[in-house]
């Protein structure tokens, strides 16, 4: 995983920012222990 530090003010921008589908493809996700592989 990525070593990345973001400032509180950062992180906050990030989860107001207004999010977008990259497709409409329908995702199902796992149940606990199992991972989904999902584009960002």
């Amino acid at each position: 995983m990525a070593d990345i530090n973001l400032t509180q003010a950062e992180a906050d921008a990030l989860i107001a920012m207004e999010k977008h589908r990259a497709s409409e493809e329908h995702a199902d996700f796992p149940m606990g222990g199992q991972s989904a592989v999902l584009p960002l």
